[in-house]
């Protein structure tokens, strides 16, 4: 079974099994995708409490649709995997309130600044929260939330040096930092444009980002002057500006460049060498891949507490659901008698 390093993924309305590398932390994107989920389940709340279901959401032609209406047709068409998400959640919370388990003084800072590191500004990273509807706080209960399940699926992994220093061996290049560089963009759509704006950047007081900011097409780093947050020069794209990115000096910048149907101009900003890393360096986080590689399968985690948790669904349309967390009995062991001792012959 391939290892993947870094951390589970949980996804708000579904636990994965499927591990994120914990040098990419892309899960903030896997985060946000089901955040609808979640939300669906406030909505519903929100309307069965306040009792407005007949107060409109919205008017179309004169016909009014109706909050009644809107929730019913949510639950129809989510309605059990909200449930079934608020009813895992729970189990996981009080699993890890049982476990004496508790969740690490700035691990989940850390975790989100190792988010926010492949945004070229914070400011690019606040914008990409509020344009999925969530925020940096929401972000963290999510953050917090996946590291409890992290720790409760490694609760019993054992950590030995023998054992430990195999893993790193046997993984030990993806420990090594390559050579990285920041760089800044201008995108644009010919070449013509393309040599136009590289004449505006041959001048003697040119500013890059001011010149990015105003010419070039790209929606994510545009406003941020062209910026791209610090990569590996092998995992550029497109990648054709990475021949361009390891011959340029720092402060240096590109003529055009075609590619992708586009042209670009880039500048390197900062150029970090690649670095070998050891053991000793690198312990911490050896540690947290290692573990989560041994630990227990996030679905089977899951599976666990449903056995033994004592659940019952109410809601007449999601009755279905009872046979996900039917309690597993404990079965007669065949050939044991439930009395002891001989049984006594009957006299009649």
């Amino acid at each position: 079974m391939p290892f993947v390093f870094g951390g589970s993924c949980v996804i708000m309305g579904e636990i994965s099994s499927r591990p994120l590398g914990k040098r990419e932390r892309s899960n903030t994107e896997l985060t946000i995708r089901a955040k609808y989920i979640v939300a669906l389940g406030f909505i519903i709340a929100a309307v069965v409490l306040s009792g407005c279901g007949e107060r409109p959401v919205a008017v179309v032609n004169g016909h009014r649709i109706t909050e009644g209406e809107f929730i019913s047709r949510l639950k129809k068409s989510g309605g059990e995997q909200v449930l079934r998400t608020m009813i895992d959640r729970r189990l996981i919370e009080e699993e890890f309130g049982n476990s004496g388990l508790e969740v690490p003084a700035g691990e989940v800072s850390e975790r989100l600044s190792q988010m926010q590191s492949g945004f070229p500004t914070p400011g690019a990273f606040q914008e990409f929260l509020e344009g999925r509807g969530t925020s940096v706080e929401e972000l963290e209960k999510e953050v917090v939330f996946n590291t409890k399940l992290e720790m409760l699926a490694s609760k019993e992994v054992t950590v030995s040096d023998e054992g430990l220093t195999k893993f790193y061996e046997d993984y030990r290049e993806r420990y090594d930092k390559p050579l990285r560089v920041t760089i800044r963009e201008i995108v644009l759509s010919s070449k013509q444009d393309a040599e136009d704006v590289a004449a505006e950047l041959a001048e003697p007081d040119a500013d890059f980002a001011a010149v990015a900011t105003q010419y070039s097409l790209s929606p994510t780093t545009r406003q941020y002057g062209g910026k791209r947050p610090e990569s590996p020069i092998l995992q550029l794209y497109p990648q054709e500006l990475r021949a361009a990115a390891q011959d340029l000096k720092v402060g240096e910048a590109s003529g055009p460049i075609a590619a992708d149907g586009q042209w670009y101009i880039i500048k390197v900003e900062e150029r970090k060498a690649p670095e070998k890393a050891s053991l000793e360096k690198v312990r911490d986080e050896v540690v947290g891949d290692y573990k989560r590689a041994q630990a227990e399968p996030l679905d089977q985690l899951v599976k666990r507490l449903r056995e033994k948790a004592l659940v019952s669904i109410v809601a007449p349309e999601f009755q279905e659901l009872n046979e996900v967390y039917r309690r597993q009995e404990e079965l007669p062991e065949f050939g044991v008698e439930e009395e002891s001792g001989p049984r006594e012959e009957s006299g009649e």
